[in-house]
Order: C-alpha cells, then structure tokens, then sequence
C-alpha cells in the first residue's frame, strides 16, 4: 500500500515538473516581451503626460518622461514630451539633457533634432556640445561635423571641436578627424589638434 502511494506521488511530481517546462517561454521571448512592455510604457506615460489640464504639472511630467525615455533610446517618445513643454525654462533643461542622454545611446540625429528645440543659446551651445561628443565615441563622424557647426560661440566650438577630432581619432576616423580639426578658427589650438591626430595620440 505504501509502495503505491509512494509510485502515485512520483507520478504527480514528474507531471508538474513536464508541466512547468512546458510552459515556460524561453529567456529571450521573456527579454523581448519586456522590451515591447517598456515601450508600451513609455506611450501609456506619454498619453498620461499629455492628458493634464493643470500647465505646471503637465510640464513636469513632460520633463520627467523625456529624460527617461532619452536614456532608453526612445527617440520619438523624447520629441513628442519635449515638443509639448510650454515653459523655456523647463523645456531648454530638459531638452539639453534628453539630448546628450540620445547621442549615448546613438541616437546621433535625433539628439540633434532635440537640441535644435532649444530657445537658450548658451543651453544650446551645452547640448550640441555634449551631442558632439558622445557621438565622437560612437565614431559617428557626420553628428559630430553637424553638432559642431551649431555651436555658435567660437571658445566652445573649438574646444568641443578639439576634443571630438582626437576622440575620432582614437576610434581609427582619421579622416574624419582632421575634417572635425579644421573647423578650430583658432590656429595654435587647430595646428596642436592635428599634431595630436598625426602622432596617433
């Protein structure tokens, strides 16, 4: 009688265990439904953000959204939060952060698009900066000529400009790199550029 107690409970447990196999997805279905679930997310937040009657908490949670779906890559999700902040000094901030959060991940062209809604010089010249960079480590070399050209304040333009040419450099875009040098006007700082570029430092 034990004997066949014992073979039934076996029985059952040899079951669940076929069962639970049987129903588990494997890991990357489970990466991949998280992904879609995030990007889900990122839309319901959006619809959220965007339904709010009151200007001041509508900004915030615009703001809020578009910096974290900066740093998820979420590029469209960033303009369409971005684009619907009605205050400059909430909508420069935050776009110049979501900016340099996209050109990390290497969404180049769509940080440039942020940056670009930016009303405050200075703000701007700090973001397409930063956009410059990121995408000199990426060795995205036409963000970079672009975000430099923005730059409309010739200090941070050479600096930014220096500094991305020999990352380019560094990432085997030579050319790439003196192209991004020569747009220095300042000829000590460009010549020290190209000198860097040329002894491969």
């Amino acid at each position: 009688m034990q004997h066949g107690i014992t073979a039934g409970m076996s029985a059952i447990l040899l079951s669940m265990i076929l069962g639970c196999g049987q129903t588990s997805a494997p890991p990357e279905n489970r990466e991949t439904s998280a992904k879609e679930s995030t990007s889900t997310d990122y839309s319901g937040r959006l619809k959220a953000a965007q339904s709010i009657t009151d200007s001041g908490t509508k900004n915030d949670a615009l703001s809020n959204l578009a910096k974290d779906a900066a740093k998820a890559g979420q590029s469209e999700i960033v303009k369409q939060a971005v684009s619907g902040i009605n205050q400059s000094g909430v909508k420069n901030p935050t776009a110049s952060a979501a900016a340099a959060s996209l050109a990390e991940t290497s969404e180049g062209s769509a940080a440039l698009e942020v940056a670009s809604m930016i009303t405050d010089s200075g703000t701007a010249n700090e973001a397409f900066s930063s956009v410059a960079m990121a995408a000199a480590r990426s060795a995205d070399s036409a963000v970079v000529k672009e975000a430099v050209s923005k730059i409309n304040r010739s200090g941070i333009r050479n600096s930014t400009a220096a500094e991305a040419a020999v990352e380019l450099a560094k990432g085997g875009q030579a050319d790439a790199a003196v192209e991004v040098a020569n747009l220095i006007n300042d000829t000590a700082l460009r010549n020290d550029t190209l000198s860097k570029i040329a002894k491969g430092e």
